[in-house]
């Protein structure tokens, strides 16, 4: 389900969920993904004023791991949180500290479940958030937060003059030459026009290892990155502080050797 469509092949005529309800259902729009061919419709659900565009047509579906595919996407509609902070989201990904809702938030949140089906609650992880922020625009605002502040990426980076900064989400793709072992360093680049070298320091031994070993049996996969990202000293590089495996999601992922060890190994017990 997608909330936004572009109207030509080339993504230069936008469209949005509400334009396209007065429009003929019949319209076939484009999926936002220039990679993917899917051709999108507008659907509506009987009684209920909104609407999404879906790849219902058997012949023109989502390319594997489009982040706009039904299994993946989400809609903003679904997070009712008027209180949500970004910034609080990343936080609890990177630490152990809990995000707590305020009494309001928490009041509205039950009055909504009590009248509603909907889901009441806000993206907690990076695929949620990552998900969230490739629906919309990079202007286009959730809760008074830009989709370009929360996600760097390469409709973003206009935005980043010095490169990723701050509590962010951050889509990277491997270096010819990604680690060291000496201090656990994995050193990425952005995946956008202009790259920027991204230095990761993972503390954790067992956390480096693993991941390491991911980038190795997933080269051609984007990676996504959660966590307070620190302007290098002579602003050619972003360095990241990795402490727990919730904080990176490889987009198309397959096990690397740790993974299929713990796996054979969890069959004979």
């Amino acid at each position: 389900m997608v909330d936004h469509a572009y109207l030509d092949s080339d993504r230069t005529q936008y469209i949005s969920v509400l334009q396209a309800l007065v429009e003929d259902h019949n319209i076939r729009y484009f999926c936002p993904n220039p990679r993917c061919d899917a051709y999108l419709y507008i659907c509506q659900t009987d009684g209920n004023r909104n609407g999404y565009f879906a790849a219902n047509r058997k012949l023109h579906r989502h390319i594997e791991y489009c982040p706009y595919s039904s299994g993946d996407a989400t809609i903003a509609d679904l997070y009712v949180e008027p209180e949500f902070d970004y910034k609080k989201a990343i936080l609890k990904i990177e630490t152990r500290v809990p995000y707590r809702p305020s009494r309001q938030t928490e009041d509205r949140r039950i009055g909504i479940q009590a009248t509603s089906n909907i889901s009441c609650r806000q993206p907690t992880t990076v695929r949620e958030l990552y998900t969230l922020c490739k629906q919309h625009l990079p202007n286009e605002e959730f809760n008074n937060s830009k989709f370009g502040e929360i996600l760097f990426d390469e409709r973003s980076e206009d935005m980043h003059s010095n490169g990723p900064s701050g509590q962010m989400l951050v889509e990277a793709v491997k270096k010819p030459w990604f680690f060291e072992n000496e201090g656990h360093k994995i050193f990425l680049k952005t995946a956008t026009t202009h790259p920027y070298k991204l230095n990761i320091r993972v503390p954790d031994y067992r956390i480096y290892s693993q991941f390491k070993d991911t980038i190795f049996h997933n080269q051609d996969s984007k990676i996504v990155l959660a966590g307070t990202w620190t302007l290098g000293s002579d602003g050619t590089y972003s360095s990241l502080k990795i402490n727990r495996k919730s904080q990176y999601l490889f987009l198309h992922h397959q096990k690397s050797t740790q993974e299929c060890v713990r796996s054979q190994t969890a069959g004979f017990r």
